[in-house]
């Protein structure tokens, strides 16, 4: 056995756990009667304390991973057109079924345009959506013509919300 065959006589270990979920234990394994001092048991303490935080990390990413996953699957396989732009008028990104809704190849195609002047049939529509915006920070069921890439117009109803910069309050999206 292992102890034996390195002639082991003394050890000292610690468990190593996060905050619901035990992962194991550190040990330090010796061949003579050592005897730890509270120095070594702080040691031990760090490096349990340490592995228990990289675990956490661990777990962490893996969830922010899963939730970037799902909410891409969401996104881009929503029945629903979706898209977020600046306040000035460009497209930051928009998913599938937006894009081919307006008649567009691509996000970048999609992203050459002015929304201001050049997606609402009415551009002083815009201008009316975004003030109602910046003064009630949301919009359910607003109602708009919008022309597609060809010229031709498709109806729609529009919801939205403002997204602001935490820092300074300004409108980001």
């Amino acid at each position: 056995n292992f102890i034996k065959s390195n002639k082991l006589r003394t050890y000292f270990g610690k468990v190593v756990k996060t905050e619901n979920k035990y992962l194991g234990m550190i040990c330090a394994f010796f061949q003579n009667n050592f005897v730890p001092d509270k120095i070594d048991l702080k040691i031990l303490d760090i490096l349990s304390a340490t592995f228990a935080v990289e675990e956490t990390k661990i777990n962490a990413q893996n969830v922010s991973l899963e939730n970037e996953v799902r909410f891409k699957s969401l996104f881009e396989n929503s029945t629903i057109g979706i898209y977020r732009s600046t306040p000035a008028g460009k497209i930051v990104f928009a998913n599938p079924k937006f894009i081919s809704l307006l008649g567009y190849d691509s996000l970048e195609d999609l992203q050459k345009i002015d929304i201001n002047k050049q997606l609402y049939v009415n551009p002083k529509n815009r201008s009316e959506f975004r003030k109602i915006l910046e003064s009630e920070y949301t919009i359910h069921g607003y109602l708009e013509n919008l022309k597609r890439k060809n010229g031709s117009i498709v109806y729609i109803r529009e919801s939205s919300r403002v997204v602001k910069n935490e820092l300074d309050g300004n409108i980001l999206y």
